[in-house]
C-alpha cells in the first residue's frame, strides 16, 4: 500500500511539470575530472590538473550527499562515485608534481624567459642595422652601442634568469652579418660577461644544468638547442652563399 502511495505521489510530482532529476553537481564533478586529464595531457604537467581536481573534487562531493538526501536512485550515480574517485587521484598527482616537479618547473620557465631576452636582443639588433648601412654593431662593444643606441633596450635583456648575477649571458658571433645565411648563429649563450664575442669555443650550456642553450639565429629566430644538436650550428658564412 505504502509503496503504491509513492508511486502516485511521484506520478503526481512529475504532471505537475517537474522533471526527474538527471544531471547534478557530479556531472559536473565529471566534467571537471575529464578536464583535469585533458590538462595533463596538453600541459605535459602534472600539477596543470589541480584546480580542475581540487573544484571537481568538491562537486563530486556535494553529489555523493544529494544522492544521499534524495534517497532515490539517480542516473548520475556512477557519475558521483567515479568523480570523487577521479579527481581524489588528480589532487594527488598535482600535489606530487608540485613537490618533485618544481625544479624542472622553473628551470623550463627560465629557459623560456631566457629566449625571449634573446629575441628581444635580436630585434635591438636588426633596428641597429637598418640605421646603420646593414651592420651589427662590433663585435667588441655590442653591449654598450645597444645600451647607448636610442632603441630603449633594458639592460635585463642582457642577463639569462637562470644566471642574474652575471652582467651578460650571451655573446655575438663575430662572422654573421645582417645579409648573410638565416641559419648563421648570430647571439648565444655563454659564460658571465659583457662585449663577448667567438663561436662555439665559448658556448656554454652550463645555465640551463647541462640540458642546452638558447640560440638567435640571423633571421630572428631562437631555438633551445640541446648539447646533442650543437655540432649542427652554422657558425660561419660559407663562399657563395652571401
Amino acid at each position: 500500500m505504502n509503496r503504491l502511495n509513492e508511486t502516485k505521489s511521484e506520478t503526481e510530482t512529475n504532471a505537475q511539470g517537474q522533471k526527474p532529476i538527471v544531471f547534478d553537481s557530479s556531472t559536473v564533478s565529471l566534467g571537471l575530472a575529464l578536464g583535469g586529464i585533458f590538462a595533463v595531457g596538453l600541459f605535459t604537467y602534472g600539477f596543470a590538473c589541480g584546480p580542475f581536481a581540487v573544484i571537481g573534487l568538491a562537486f563530486g562531493l556535494v553529489g555523493l550527499y544529494q544522492r544521499k538526501k534524495r534517497g532515490r536512485k539517480l542516473l548520475s550515480d556512477v557519475s558521483a562515485i567515479g568523480a570523487v574517485v577521479i579527481n581524489s587521484f588528480l589532487v594527488f598527482v598535482a600535489i606530487f608534481s608540485l613537490y618533485y616537479g618544481q625544479g624542472d618547473t622553473r628551470d623550463i620557465a627560465r629557459r623560456i624567459l631566457c629566449g625571449t631576452n634573446l629575441r628581444g636582443l635580436g630585434k635591438a639588433m636588426l633596428i641597429y642595422a637598418n640605421d646603420y648601412d646593414d651592420q651589427y654593431p662590433t663585435k667588441d662593444k655590442w653591449c654598450d652601442l645597444l645600451i647607448g643606441y636610442d632603441i630603449d633596450v633594458d639592460e635585463q635583456l642582457f642577463k639569462c634568469p637562470a644566471k642574474k648575477k652575471h652582467r651578460c649571458s650571451y655573446a655575438i658571433n663575430p662572422n654573421c652579418e645582417p645579409n648573410g645565411p638565416s641559419d648563421v648563429v648570430l647571439l648565444f649563450e655563454t659564460k658571465g660577461g659583457w662585449n663577448q664575442f667567438g663561436g662555439p669555443e665559448i658556448l656554454t650550456t652550463e645555465n640551463h644544468k647541462g640540458k642546452g642553450c638558447n640560440i638567435l639565429f640571423n633571421n630572428g629566430r631562437v631555438e633551445f638547442v640541446k648539447p646533442e644538436r650543437l655540432g649542427e650550428l652554422k657558425w660561419e658564412v660559407e663562399e657563395g652563399e652571401k
